[in-house]
């Protein structure tokens, strides 16, 4: 048996039961290569493990009573920090419904399928691929290391099913899917141009465009 003490694991299990006892509707944001691609970007840098989490049925305003409730520092936008024993440190990203990237709502995460994993409610492993196929891609204009180990092995092991690519067509568009794909593959950087067509895709999608109106005339009203 393996009596080590993992910090990282205590203080996530900590967060969950607290989200637990106050009886919130939410999944954990993973997948079958999560850790091994946090991992493997640390090897290389310093990166911080945090945890992504979706939200179901609730308004962002009560959200984040609640979370300030448990003991989380709200930090950004959809950003927050829970500090644990031991002075341990956990970073903690939000969703509510929709995976989004600031104003951009890329897809909204299916419920129904959110599964036990680990004893712990977490999305579907189709969506937690095409969350890591888009969101970097909004998010950072391209793929860290992590997002690249994790996509090519699921792409090696051939979990880039066609349910998926017909899902990502849903979101982007049939010629942008097979683009992006095709780049991945070949281990080719994803062009701006590419990713702009994205945006502009996503614009007209989930009320995108009267966020980013929204957004812009607070930011230039002011």
């Amino acid at each position: 048996m393996n009596n080590c003490i993992n910090p990282e694991k205590d203080i996530e299990q900590e967060v969950l039961s607290k989200i637990e006892n106050e009886s919130l509707s939410y999944a954990i944001i993973s997948g079958k290569y999560e850790k091994e691609g946090t991992l493997h970007e640390q090897k290389s840098g310093n990166l911080q493990p945090d945890l992504d989490l979706v939200f179901f049925d609730i308004k962002r305003d009560d959200l984040h009573e609640k979370l300030l409730k448990m003991g989380m520092e709200h930090i950004q936008y959809n950003t927050y920090r829970y500090m644990g024993k031991n002075d341990s440190v956990l970073p903690i990203d939000i969703y509510i419904d929709f995976i989004n990237a600031g104003y951009y709502y890329i897809f909204r995460i299916d419920k129904k399928s959110v599964r036990l994993l680990n004893n712990y409610n977490t999305i579907s492993e189709k969506d937690y691929i095409v969350y890591q196929i888009l969101e970097p891609l909004i998010k950072f204009s391209g793929y860290k290391k992590r997002h690249k180990f994790r996509i090519n092995q699921y792409i090696k092991n051939g979990h880039v099913t066609t349910e998926i690519k017909q899902f990502l067509c849903t979101i982007i568009g049939c010629f942008l899917t097979k683009k992006i794909l095709e780049s991945i593959e070949k281990e080719k950087a994803i062009s701006r141009i590419t990713i702009n067509m994205i945006k502009i895709k996503l614009l007209f999608k989930h009320e995108n465009f009267s966020r980013m109106l929204k957004q812009r005339i607070l930011k230039y009203g002011s």
